[in-house]
């Protein structure tokens, strides 16, 4: 107890039990406090190690799949890349020449655009490589600033495609950072539905002259000539086709559907069908005969021998030299619209693959549009400095990618891969593939693109909606007797002008607060996450009490969430008081437009509260919904 009071006493008067003072002037100690700003510091340091740490999950994807990667995956993974290379490596070769580049450009397209999207993209099953629309519009960017009209240049078109390439993708990059990712919405669904025609139309036309090997290409009309011209132009020349090679592209072309029928046909009995790589066998094929046949020496144009592209310093151009700023400024249209159109058709298979995750059960699908705009604008922008062509979703490969078993964005990497070693070693074996049997896989391509118009054509008579069906008219007038570019900037003027009417229209419905009525925030009931991990439920109601109408595309996006929902397994029910003025409008439209149909008739669409509980507790009992509903007469 002595000892413990001299020790409490020494250290009163600074002192320690050796007798050494701590304090020379002899005056009693303060008592030790924290220092308040390294405390403060330290909290500081680790709220920015956090938030570095949620930035870099959001700026890179890749931080959150790879540490739960499983070996489980692997296989399909591996699977899907295998099919879409073997499938889309001819058809990138395409591409290139149909954009006036590099033949190559289109397999390094998909080597660098497929790893950085890989790192940077947020949907695991979307596989990213060179298109059809893409490769056109570069095409026509190409030829209307003048380095491509006389072919006399090819590597001088070959570093402006890159340009091209490299100036869409900052556009997105730079939107995407600018976090606008909103501005798709903008974009009107029959005016792009209308573009995709004639895209699609320009691709057939553009595919018919190497296709039969006419004496004067398309290009001689110059890159402003219409869809029109080109299609008289090659009317004329069809008397000078070369036999050999209409024959074989038309074989192909034959081909190519025949083996695309069989593969929708036979999908439901034996799914690994689609699996096979028809384009690749068929383009293996044609080689082995012209080879052998010596086809070539009878006027048959093959590829010869091609050079591959090395990623090196030697290899690397900066896009935005000095010569290229002026036909860049010419052609500002042409690669706008390319950014456009590659953010539409992402943005559309996107919104596909999201239906199919829990179907084939993809892990980490999160759909965010700004990180989608920075990962497709980086990789576009880093490929275009190599003289890659430009890369944006495509929905065949990635539905391809779907049913080989790929559910990861492994995928993307070993289809980066396999690519790389397609260019460094295979090379060779597409010295004998025919030009024209690549036209034709082109040809086929066009057409698909088409396929999807005459049902929105009809969907639009049937929901009566003469508007988008105009709208959709005029770009496709615009496109084939004018230009491509005119029908674009008439396509968007035209959603932009739709848009503003529809903003400025008074749109004020008055709402009163019901008795035993509670409106709270999800967010703020449990955790955090809790509502991003609550349980789907078997009952869907959506309420139109307060809807003022419903356009033709509104009702063609709820016809397709309706779907999604029955194929779940939820019960749709629609609610819309009697007493509602727009009540008749809306059923009338959900009638046309077979959503009640498509959730179990009339009996779906319900105009009392009574019938509501009614039908709730006959689906909780697992009873059918009969036509209980009390109907209105339209």
């Amino acid at each position: 107890m002595a000892d413990q009071q001299t020790s409490e006493n020494h250290h009163l008067l600074g002192l320690s039990l050796d007798r050494t003072p701590t304090y020379t002037y002899g005056s009693i100690p303060k008592p030790h406090r924290k220092n308040p700003f390294a405390a403060s510091s330290e909290s500081v340091l680790r709220r920015w190690i956090a938030r570095v740490g949620s930035q870099s999950r959001t700026f890179l994807p890749c931080t959150q799949w790879v540490p739960h990667y499983r070996w489980e995956y692997l296989s399909g993974d591996f699977m899907g890349a295998a099919t879409v290379a073997a499938i889309y490596a001819p058809l990138s070769v395409s591409f290139a020449f149909m954009s006036h580049a590099h033949p190559t450009s289109g397999m390094l397209s998909f080597v660098i655009c497929s790893l950085v999207y890989a790192l940077l993209g947020h949907c695991p099953q979307m596989i990213i490589g060179p298109e059809a629309p893409g490769s056109l519009l570069v095409g026509i960017a190409v030829r209307l600033a003048g380095t491509g009209s006389t072919g006399n240049d090819p590597v001088r078109d070959a570093q402006f495609a890159g340009a091209v390439t490299s100036a869409a993708g900052t556009v997105l990059l730079v939107a995407g950072l600018g976090r606008l990712g909103f501005l798709s919405c903008i974009l009107h669904r029959p005016f792009m539905r209308g573009f995709v025609l004639s895209l699609g139309l320009g691709v057939v036309v553009e595919q018919t002259t190497p296709a039969l090997r006419l004496p004067n290409s398309t290009s001689t009309l110059g890159p402003q000539a219409s869809i029109a011209k080109k299609v008289g132009l090659i009317t004329d020349q069809l008397k000078h086709l070369h036999s050999l090679s209409a024959m074989l592209s038309i074989t192909s072309l034959i081909g190519v559907l025949i083996c695309r029928w069989a593969k929708v046909s036979l999908k439901r009995r034996w799914p690994s069908v689609v699996l096979i790589p028809d384009r690749l066998l068929i383009v293996l094929l044609a080689a082995l005969l012209t080879s052998a046949c010596k086809w070539s020496d009878q006027g048959l144009e093959v590829l010869g021998e091609l050079q591959p592209i090395h990623l090196d310093s030697q290899s690397f151009q900066w896009p935005f030299q000095v010569q290229n700023i002026e036909p860049l400024t010419k052609t500002i249209g042409a690669w706008f619209t390319l950014a456009m159109t590659g953010l539409f058709e992402s943005m559309l298979i996107i919104e596909t693959l999201r239906k199919t995750a829990k179907k084939s059960h993809a892990k980490g699908f999160r759909s965010d549009m700004n990180q989608e705009l920075v990962a497709l604008g980086t990789a576009n922008a880093l490929a275009g400095c190599f003289q890659a062509i430009p890369a944006f979703g495509g929905y065949g490969r990635s539905k391809l990618n779907v049913a080989a078993g790929g559910k990861t964005p492994m995928s993307s990497v070993f289809l980066g891969l396999m690519i790389s070693c397609c260019m460094g070693f295979l090379l060779p074996a597409f010295y004998y593939v025919p030009r024209c049997v690549l036209a034709a896989l082109l040809f086929e391509v066009g057409l698909s693109m088409m396929e999807e118009c005459p049902a929105d054509v009809a969907f639009s008579l049937k929901m009566r909606g003469w508007s988008e069906l105009l709208i959709m008219i005029l770009v496709v007038c615009a496109s084939v007797f004018i230009s491509i570019s005119s029908g674009m900037m008439l396509g968007l003027t035209l959603s932009l002008l739709s848009l503003v009417r529809s903003s400025t229209k008074v749109k004020i419905s008055e709402g009163t607060r019901l008795e035993r009525e509670i409106i709270t925030k999800l967010e703020q009931q449990g955790f955090e996450n809790e509502h991003r991990k609550r349980a789907q439920g078997n009952i869907l109601l959506l309420k139109f009490t307060q809807t003022v109408t419903m356009d033709n595309c509104a009702a063609q996006t709820l016809l397709e969430i309706v779907e999604d929902r029955v194929e779940q397994g939820v019960r749709v029910l629609f609610f819309c008081s009697a007493a509602s003025e727009n009540c008749s409008l809306i059923l009338e439209k959900l009638s046309l437009s077979g959503i009640l149909k498509q959730c179990g008739g009339p009996g779906s669409f319900l105009s009392s509260e009574e019938d509501v509980m009614t039908a709730i507790e006959q689906v909780e009992r697992g009873e059918m919904l009969g036509d209980q509903g009390s109907m209105i007469d339209v």
